[in-house]
């Protein structure tokens, strides 16, 4: 059964993740994790790694958007904000 909706969005962040300055130790789930950590800290956004979620969810984050939608316009708003703002 195909269904019909979700309340999980999975978001694109590859471009962010090349931009951010990390270790050069750093690759995959690591820089991930890294900019999980930033979303956190500036837009008070939690996502999750895709990559914990299975094979080809590399540079993306998953998010929970269960709620209303002001409030997921707002969090859009906030990633978007800090997302022009990420460190290089």
């Amino acid at each position: 059964m195909v269904s019909q909706g979700t309340y999980l969005a999975c978001l694109d962040v590859s471009e962010d993740l090349d931009r951010i300055e990390l270790p050069s130790s750093s690759e995959g789930g690591i820089r991930e994790i890294e900019f999980q950590r930033y979303l956190v800290e500036e837009p008070h956004i939690h996502v999750n790694p895709g990559s914990s979620y299975g094979l080809g969810r590399a540079g993306r984050m998953r998010m929970n958007i269960a709620t209303s939608r002001q409030l997921v316009e707002r969090a859009l708003g906030n990633i978007a904000a800090a997302r022009a703002h990420t460190p290089e």
